[in-house]
């Protein structure tokens, strides 16, 4: 009987030993082909703005096991996230993104496999050009009203813009004072278009529609003066878009009143060379 348990008690560790080399050989054929990249290097162009991305991945078959997806994190936020579903190489591939940064900010990029891991890379920028602020000004008068002033308006009416654009924290700071209107303006935006086209506003300066930021009212009296920000955040933004427009000639200035609310004095933001 002592021997038959002896005999039992073999043959129950023999029987656990091969249960778990079994599970041992069943996650090396299921993972030993599943493994993450080995390697990713991340470069940022400052110049051209483009960030590019080396990832090493060596497989079998790109088009069932491949990197899934890069994310790209600038300063600790999520700035893309961009998924596949294959690898244009079976060592890995090259991603390039179009990406805005300056120096000194931190960007993290991240490969995920399909299968099973994922690997890093942090990079500071460097060698960014330092883009110099870019000084615009424009002289609003009536005559440059697309459907003219109506009958009363005083030939005196006029005004003056100044801005500041900083091309490294996108933001244009702006001064704009006017004189001798009909009556005190009730509104001024800035508009997008071409001189001599009507465009929509884009961003308001005082009045409607209200804005954080903007002055819901102008000064009292019929000549004044207003400053404020255009930024990047918030509502009615700087977007790049809105700097290319900038940048052409393509935003103009336009002061409202009650008896011209088409628009009394406008002018173009020009820059100054």
């Amino acid at each position: 009987m002592l021997i038959n348990h002896l005999d039992s008690g073999k043959s129950l560790r023999l029987i656990v030993g091969l249960i778990v080399f079994g599970l041992s050989l069943a996650l090396l054929s299921t993972n030993g082909l599943a493994h993450p990249p080995s390697n990713i290097e991340a470069e940022y162009l400052g110049e051209e703005g483009l960030l590019t991305i080396k990832a090493t991945h060596r497989v079998g078959n790109p088009s069932s096991h491949y990197i899934e997806e890069i994310s790209v994190f600038k300063n600790g936020n999520l700035e893309m996230e961009e998924e596949y579903s294959k690898q244009d190489a079976s060592n890995g591939g090259t991603y390039e993104y179009r990406l805005s940064a300056k120096n000194g900010d931190s960007i993290k990029v991240e490969a995920a496999c399909n299968r099973f891991g994922n690997i890093t890379d942090t990079i500071e920028v460097k060698g960014v050009p330092v883009q110099k602020p870019v000084l615009f000004q424009a002289s609003l008068t009536t005559e440059v009203q697309v459907k003219g002033v109506k009958e009363g308006t005083p030939g005196s009416a006029s005004g003056l813009a100044v801005a500041m654009l900083d091309r490294e924290e996108n933001v244009l700071k702006y001064t704009i004072t006017y004189k001798g209107l009909s009556d005190q303006p009730t509104m001024a935006h800035f508009h997008r278009g071409t001189k001599g086209e009507e465009g929509p506003p884009v961003r308001t300066i005082f009045g409607k529609p209200g804005i954080e930021g903007a002055p819901t009212t102008a000064p009292d009296g019929t000549g004044g003066f207003v400053s404020g920000e255009w930024r990047r955040e918030g509502e009615q933004p700087l977007t790049g878009e809105m700097i290319e427009a900038l940048l052409n000639g393509e935003i103009y200035v336009n002061v409202h009143t009650e008896l011209n609310p088409a628009g009394e004095i406008r002018a173009q933001l020009m820059k100054v060379e």
